[in-house]
Order: C-alpha cells, then structure tokens, then sequence
C-alpha cells in the first residue's frame, strides 16, 4: 500500500468555495482508497482542530503536512482551472526537491461539479 499525498487547494477569499475544495479533496481520497492505497490529505485533516485563520496554528500545520510529503510515496495534483494556491506552490517546490513520482489531474470547475454530483448520487442510491 503506497501513501499518497493530496496537493490541492484549500484556502480562498471568495465566500462558499472552501467547500467546493474539501469536496474535491475528499473525492480523490475515496479514488486513492479504491485503488488500495492510503490519501494523505492534511489541509482535510489538520484545519479540524488547529485554526487556519491564526498564524501560528496555520503554520504548525503546514509543516506537518511538509513532514508528510516527505514520508509520502508519492504525491497527486489536483488542478482545477489549472490554478495553484501559494500553498500549492510551496509542496510542489518541496517535492520537486525528493523526486518523488506522482500524477496530476487538471480538470475545469464545471467538469469538477459534474463529478461530484456524480459522487452524491452514488451515496444517495
């Protein structure tokens, strides 16, 4: 079972779009758990109990999850519109430094929604 490290966006000043990102994250988590192998996805995790929005608790968090892609196997992208966050930026430029493999998806929000309401389909049959 290979860790696989979620890089995709979480933070945004436009209101009701934090949403959107967590249910992209949590979309490719499933698929990273139906192909028998562990997400790792701390923008999901880490913001439950630490507040993003204090500096000192943002930063403790994100360098837990930098400690995580370094113990990852590899790491998947997630592009939506093709736009990376400046914490996006930061794990790219850290693991373009281990070498680690990894794979990218890029599609377009409205392709995006189309998938999850795909997702809440299926959990609703």
């Amino acid at each position: 079972m290979k860790k696989i490290y979620i890089i995709s966006r979480y933070r945004t000043p436009v209101p009701g779009q934090l949403e959107f990102h967590k249910r992209v994250a949590q979309h490719y988590c499933r698929e990273i758990v139906k192909e028998g192998n562990q997400p790792i996805a701390p923008h999901l995790f880490y913001p439950q109990f630490l507040n993003d929005k204090d500096v000192d608790e943002r930063s403790k968090g994100l360098t837990f999850g930098q400690m995580e892609l370094l113990e990852a196997d590899e790491f998947f992208l997630i592009l939506v519109n093709g736009i990376i966050s400046d914490g996006m930026a930061k794990e790219l430029t850290l693991v373009s430094r281990t070498g680690k493999p990894g794979r990218i998806v890029s599609v377009t929000r409205e392709e995006m929604n189309e998938i999850l309401r795909a997702d809440e389909w299926e959990s609703n049959s």
